[in-house]
């Protein structure tokens, strides 16, 4: 992904959490995150990156019709789907839709903690 597309997708602010320098020690971090997706979901799959709603918006169900909407793809497909996140409160909304925790992690040189999900099969 290009700096523009990590910017826009919402994954540049994890970094700032985790204060460290972008430019340097954004590679390191999206390859680590994408080695764990693989070690935990090995079989093709769909993967959930990133999804946002402003906070004016929230609690209004429009996360929930980004999700629905996807998932519906998904399912004609009958493919496993894979997310994590990086906000506890998000884990009940994922479960909402039949996501099972299947591990939690810290990222690595960083205090950032993850969620990992998986919905419907298991490879």
């Amino acid at each position: 992904m290009s700096f523009w597309q990590i910017f826009l997708s919402g994954a540049i602010w994890p970094a700032f959490k985790m204060r460290i320098n972008v430019g340097k020690r954004m590679r390191p971090f999206f390859e680590y995150i994408e080695n764990k997706r693989w070690e935990l979901v090995p079989c093709p799959h769909w993967y959930l990156m990133a999804i946002g709603v402003d906070p004016g918006y929230q609690a209004k169900g429009h996360a929930s019709r980004l999700i629905r909407a996807m998932l519906a793809r998904i399912d004609k497909e009958d493919m496993p789907c894979y997310l994590e996140t990086e906000t506890e409160k998000n884990v009940a909304l994922y479960q909402h839709f039949d996501f099972e925790v299947i591990e939690e992690f810290i990222v690595p040189d960083t205090k950032l903690k993850l969620w990992a999900m998986l919905r419907e099969k298991v490879c």
